[in-house]
């Protein structure tokens, strides 16, 4: 699975829309699940003008305000991924750990070759 963590307002992250769209369509023969995280803020008219601008058909969570104190303003995901900047992806493999993070790029060259490694 990979988390790609992003915000409509951000010029980098749209760019990364369209190709983690392509991966989630091939989702059967890659095995790779996406999912977008958004950060807490937003109005969900403008998330759901980009999910339509994209044609989005990942699922996608918007994240929450965080409940600690000094919590991380971006949300509650994002303060447990320590996510500071945006693009930022996660690949979780099938034991439910992290096996990568960084780019979009970076995060789906992990996930094939998780991918293609035989289920334990």
């Amino acid at each position: 699975m990979v988390l790609d963590f992003f915000s409509e307002w951000c010029g980098p992250c749209r760019i990364d829309l369209p190709r983690a769209n392509e991966w989630h369509k091939k989702r059967d023969d890659t095995g790779i699940v996406i999912i977008g995280v958004h950060t807490v803020g937003s109005p969900q008219e403008k998330i759901g003008k980009v999910i339509k601008e994209f044609d989005l058909q990942y699922p996608i969570v918007i994240d929450v305000a965080s409940d600690r104190v000094g919590g991380h303003g971006w949300g509650r995901l994002y303060g447990e991924y320590g996510v500071h900047a945006i693009p930022h992806s996660f690949v979780i493999d099938r034991e439910g750990n992290v096996a990568g993070h960084g780019s979009l790029a970076q995060t789906l060259v992990t996930a094939q070759g998780l991918a293609r490694q035989p289920a334990k």
